[in-house]
């Protein structure tokens, strides 16, 4: 388990805070967890283009990457993660 500090800036809600999290979750956990706080998409199924980027990368699909770490997409500490429901809108 490796916690990092980093900040989320939901673009669906609106809300930005800072989190220590754990790197080695997976996309869909992280975004479960972010649910919980309603700082991503509702539950259920996720739009088609829904996403995140990091430190203002080009967004990663959620649909494609759900199952990859966030340490696998670069999340090391310190980065900001947007959540987006629409990435071809960033």
């Amino acid at each position: 388990m490796a916690e990092v500090d980093i900040t989320v800036d939901c673009r669906i809600s609106g809300q930005q805070a800072d989190f220590e999290y754990d790197n080695e979750n997976t996309v869909a956990q992280f975004i479960t967890d972010l649910q919980q706080n309603a700082m991503a998409w509702s539950a259920g199924k996720a739009p088609d283009n829904a996403g995140i980027s990091i430190d203002g990368q080009p967004g990663s699909n959620y649909n494609d990457n759900m199952s990859r770490s966030l340490a696998e997409l670069g999340v090391n500490g310190g980065e900001i993660i947007i959540v987006m429901q629409d990435i071809t809108q960033a």
